[in-house]
């Protein structure tokens, strides 16, 4: 089930990408509202952008028991990862070229989505707090 629902997110992220803009650059990080169910910004993949993803990947502390995904509210982040970052720690050994970065409403904690190279699913909890980087460059 939860697979279902990621492999539908990432395709709609794959659609809207492709309808908002085929001369966009794919190192563009898009910005999904899930209430609204569409990407509704997208943002230069900056090098302070990359900096703080690879500080939250590095941070990666524990697999999230979260089973059920069909939250209503959030924002989530498509960002790749240029160049790509091998990742190797107790949870997880892949190269990582994007992640999805789910920012959910207070108290639930920010969660990253990785595939690995077998495109298996890892949903975790990292340590590194991102959303004062959020706020102040408005994600």
């Amino acid at each position: 089930m939860i697979k279902k629902l990621f492999i539908a997110l990432i395709l709609a992220f794959s659609i809207c990408g492709t309808i908002i803009s085929e001369a966009k650059s794919l190192t563009e990080v898009e910005v999904f509202d899930v209430s609204k169910r569409k990407v509704v910004k997208t943002i230069p993949n900056t090098d302070q952008i990359q900096k703080e993803v690879r500080l939250c990947i590095k941070s990666i502390h524990e697999l999230s028991p979260r089973a059920d995904l069909n939250f209503k509210t959030g924002m989530i982040y498509k960002i790749p990862i240029e160049p790509s970052m091998q990742v190797e720690n107790q949870l997880f050994h892949s190269l990582v070229n994007e992640v999805y970065l789910i920012i959910q409403n207070e108290p639930e904690r920010p969660l990253l989505l990785l595939f690995d190279d077998e495109n298996k699913i890892f949903l975790t909890h990292f340590k590194y707090e991102i959303r004062p980087f959020l706020l102040k460059n408005t994600l």
